[in-house]
């Protein structure tokens, strides 16, 4: 009954057809766009056991911040930190020091990939995948070469939290019955098959069926608000719903 009820806070559920499109296409890889440390980073590890395993591809790469950014974004030492932690808990249960010994596997062999470039810190969102702006350096344009270049054997690149999904939309603020392939209508971003899995924590919102919709949520949060200062077409930001949001490409 919990999780019937959390499903109906997904506004766009694009589940079914995301993984419809993992397990039917080809691809070698599936790239993570992380966005928190502890549990949420090893629920992301735990998903790329599950997909090598079965052979859905052959890696996946966890795309990681490459300093301390947002109070909790992941870095490559919070994963090093995390091996570390099921170790020293492994010795008191066979369980987890299984989990941890298949990481260090994963690492070693490189089945499990950590990319931390710069980019995912640079003030720019993502539509600059696709240029320059005119106070861009060289260098900043090769790193958002390289993003792309990191992205071509991919089968899906997976971006998770709010402010990823803010990136992918340009952090405009479109209309909220927007279509979702209309906000990041920007060619890079058309390349490649990409999902965005996010809590609702800002005023960016696209993908809702009409405009009643989105007076219901208003009515809806009204209803359940307990600080009566916040406005009640704040709902969008207030972290009650979410969106799973997938593009084919």
């Amino acid at each position: 009954r919990s999780r019937l009820s959390n499903e109906s806070k997904i506004l766009v559920d694009d589940t079914l057809v995301s993984w419809k499109y993992i397990t039917e296409n080809k691809g070698e890889t599936i790239d993570i766009v992380c966005d928190n440390s502890g549990f949420e980073v090893f629920c992301d590890i735990l998903l790329a056991f599950f997909l090598v395993d079965f052979k859905i591809v052959k890696k996946v790469v966890l795309h990681l911040k490459d300093l301390p950014y947002m109070v909790s974004d992941v870095m490559k030492k919070d994963v090093y930190n995390l091996l570390d932690i099921l170790n020293k808990w492994g010795k008191d249960n066979k369980d987890v020091l299984a989990i941890a010994n298949k990481l260090k596997n994963f690492l070693d062999s490189g089945k499990l990939e950590l990319n931390d470039n710069e980019f995912w810190t640079y003030y720019h969102d993502y539509w600059h995948l696709s240029h320059v702006d005119k106070h861009a350096d060289k260098s900043t344009f090769k790193t958002l070469k390289d993003v792309l270049k990191s992205f071509e054997k991919t089968k899906m690149v997976i971006f998770k939290g709010d402010l990823n999904y803010r990136k992918l939309c340009g952090d405009r603020w479109w209309p909220k019955t927007t279509k979702w392939d209309v906000a990041i209508a920007i060619y890079e971003l058309q390349k490649f098959p990409m999902l965005s899995l996010r809590t609702c924590k800002a005023d960016v919102m696209v993908g809702l069926k009409s405009d009643e919709v989105d007076k219901q949520l208003t009515e809806e949060y009204k209803n359940m608000k307990k600080d009566k200062d916040l406005k009640d077409e704040w709902w969008n930001s207030s972290g009650k719903w979410a969106v799973v949001c997938f593009n084919k490409n």
